[in-house]
């Protein structure tokens, strides 16, 4: 819809004036600028105009009420952002349910850096669920070379590829290992069934060093390397 889309419009010109502000060193009104984006963000979830918003805005509307959070936020906005977000169950684009992943991971952060454990932990696990919801939508679907599943599937190994980074930078490494196997087995697939196409090798290959550089962090260095290895062969 024409308000969703501007509203989300609007959000992202704040957030970028409040990285210029930043670059100026006006503090002050840059984070007012951050302020003005989130509470616009926030419209858009409390009057649910998420799913009308232009087709590959939603997911990053999701990232970036999740990174404004955890940049200006208090546990109070991490708190009221968490309870305006839908259930994952609410949305079938893969962009959506990955941009969620992200946002619930960057609560999590806020209230693991505040001593919040207990709701740091529930806001990790919801980002699991997500996972699991995003990787669910591909049952029943044909697993054949029609263009409309392999379309799917292209887009949930890119969503699980970019939830891999995204879990990564949140320091969340068992969500990475989980979305990059996901990536992996979704583009294994893909390159056997269309070996002309050449983005999926390289999809593949981004998802195991995904993969690798979770393994590294969780302390499972042999696993780590024979992933590693694997990718340099793609």
């Amino acid at each position: 819809g024409v308000k969703a889309t501007c509203l989300e419009g609007q959000a992202a010109n704040f957030s970028i004036l409040g990285e210029l502000w930043d670059a100026e060193a006006r503090s002050a009104e840059a984070h007012e600028a951050y302020r003005q984006s989130l509470a616009l963000h926030e419209l858009i979830e409390r009057e649910g105009l998420a799913p009308q918003v232009t087709l590959g805005w939603a997911g990053e509307h999701y990232k970036q009420m999740g990174q404004l959070v955890e940049k200006i936020g208090t546990p109070e906005d991490a708190l009221r952002v968490s309870r305006l977000l839908r259930p994952p169950e609410a949305t079938s684009r893969p962009a959506d349910l990955q941009g969620l992943a992200v946002c619930r991971l960057r609560l999590g952060n806020l209230f693991r850096n505040n001593g919040k454990m207990e709701e740091a932990r529930e806001q990790f696990a919801k980002a699991e669920q997500v996972v699991s919801v995003l990787t669910k939508s591909l049952e029943g679907q044909p697993t054949g070379s029609a263009d409309l599943s392999r379309t799917r599937r292209t887009e949930v190994g890119l969503a699980c590829l970019e939830l891999a980074e995204g879990a990564s930078d949140a320091a969340q490494h068992g969500t990475a290992e989980q979305a990059a196997r996901q990536a992996i087995a979704l583009f294994k697939q893909l390159a056997q069934d269309d070996p002309r196409r050449s983005d999926y090798p390289i999809d593949l290959g981004h998802s195991q060093w995904q993969l690798g550089d979770a393994l590294l962090a969780l302390g499972r260095r042999d696993e780590a390397e024979q992933v590693l290895s694997e990718a340099l062969q793609v």
